[in-house]
């Protein structure tokens, strides 16, 4: 039979009703047990009896409990427990220490002497069994839960002074985090599946509060990480999956290009691929696929030689006065080649005041018509190439090479 405790009876002409007396806006119902049954209702049974439970112990002095020093044992193998000094009467507050080996009084040492030491109280063991510590009262909400005062819209101004004044740091040892604490919060509040709940991350910041460490609350992090996600250009991509669980990722894009730029990371990357004719092969820049079957946007575009940018498809003049057309550019045997087309007679053709240069078009790898030119070579790019008349090759051609389709007279502007 449901308790009448939180009910009140109301006697009424059709009988009995009952009003709950801790259920806001209750009315009075003639079922009380229906309405016990509710788990509003359930909720704040749970709430008073943990608010009675901790008014309870509001008169309780916690400040004179202490426990009982730790006493080595007497060299004869008898107990290490001291001599005491006058009996504890029905819980009273003992006037005088324990007494030290010799009959030293250890109450009577100063304060600097003796640190601590703390007036005592008798508490029988089944007493210290049932007693509980009560936290402090702000640290407690309505519910009986530990508070959450950070209900605000995202974007809004988190708690103040986070940061003590004994944190000695500077703020650039902690970027991009504001300081120690901000980093803490974070830590404590995970990522994607070993995120903590927002209940138990608020318990937890409470229990260290104890302990005099501020960590911020949740909505301080939560703005601490938009803003790192800002500093650092990075985007959060949200999908849900075919179990309809939302997913978050990172721009795999924006990752290579951040790498790409780090100075700390870029000299350990390879950004050609290798050629080691299939012997040794110990890492994926030796992939075939990357070599040789590459789609011309795909691959490595250009080099940097002595402070000039020579590319693929662009016509470069050799130290030897040749003149050339990157279309592979690799490593091989810890230099860097290039494949090229050579540019003879027979590729320029002269159309009105136009030069037309014509090169084979999706050239493999392996093909013969390709010659070998190690990089070191390239001397000219294509924007500082002269014609025998004394022209810029870029003026002559207009900007324009074209590429020959399977050997047809029809031609592909590249």
């Amino acid at each position: 039979m449901p308790s009448l405790k939180y009910f009140n009876c109301i006697a009424t002409a059709n009988g009995p009703s009952y009003v709950c007396l801790i259920c806001p806006n209750a009315r009075p119902t003639k079922d009380h047990r229906g309405h016990s049954r509710r788990n509003n209702h359930q909720l704040n049974v749970t709430r008073q009896e943990e608010a009675d439970l901790i008014r309870r112990h509001e008169d309780v002095n916690y400040d004179n409990i202490d426990v009982q020093p730790d006493i080595p044992d007497l060299p004869n193998g008898g107990q290490g427990r001291a001599p005491t000094g006058p009996e504890l009467i029905d819980g009273g507050i003992a006037t005088e220490g324990p007494l030290l080996l010799g009959g030293f009084n250890l109450s009577s040492l100063s304060p600097v002497e003796n640190p601590d030491s703390l007036p005592q109280r008798a508490v029988s063991v089944e007493d210290e069994q049932e007693d509980e510590l009560a936290l402090p009262e702000e640290l407690h909400g309505d519910d009986g839960g530990l508070s959450d005062n950070d209900d605000r819209a995202p974007g809004e101004p988190g708690e103040p002074g986070v940061a003590t004044a004994a944190e000695t740091t500077t703020q650039a040892d902690w970027f991009p985090f504001r300081n120690k604490m901000d980093l803490i919060g974070s830590l404590m509040m995970g990522h994607t599946h070993s995120m903590m709940s927002r209940k138990m991350y608020s318990k937890i910041r409470g229990i260290l509060q104890l302990c005099d460490l501020r960590v911020p609350e949740w909505g301080t992090v939560r703005d601490s990480r938009a803003r790192i996600r800002d500093i650092t250009g990075l985007t959060v991509n949200t999908s849900t999956s075919v179990f309809e669980t939302p997913c978050f990722s990172l721009s795999a894009k924006a990752l290579i290009s951040q790498d790409l730029g780090n100075p700390l990371v870029s000299p350990h990357l390879e950004f050609y691929p290798d050629h080691t004719e299939g012997r040794n092969v110990s890492r994926f820049s030796q992939s075939l696929k990357w070599l040789q079957h590459m789609a011309p946007e795909n691959r490595a575009q250009m080099c940097n030689i002595n402070d000039k940018h020579f590319y693929i498809f662009e016509p470069v003049q050799l130290l030897t006065k040749e003149v050339v057309v990157p279309i592979f550019i690799y490593m091989y045997q810890w230099r860097l080649h290039a494949k090229c087309v050579e540019i003879g007679t027979d590729h320029v053709t002269e159309v009105k005041d136009q030069a037309r240069i014509t090169i084979p078009s999706s050239v493999a790898f392996d093909d013969p018509r390709l010659i070998v030119c190690d990089v070191q070579e390239f001397d000219l790019i294509y924007s500082e190439i002269r014609m025998g008349d004394g022209r810029l090759l870029t003026e002559a051609c207009q900007g324009y090479i074209y590429g020959k389709i399977y050997d047809l007279l029809s031609s592909n502007c590249v």
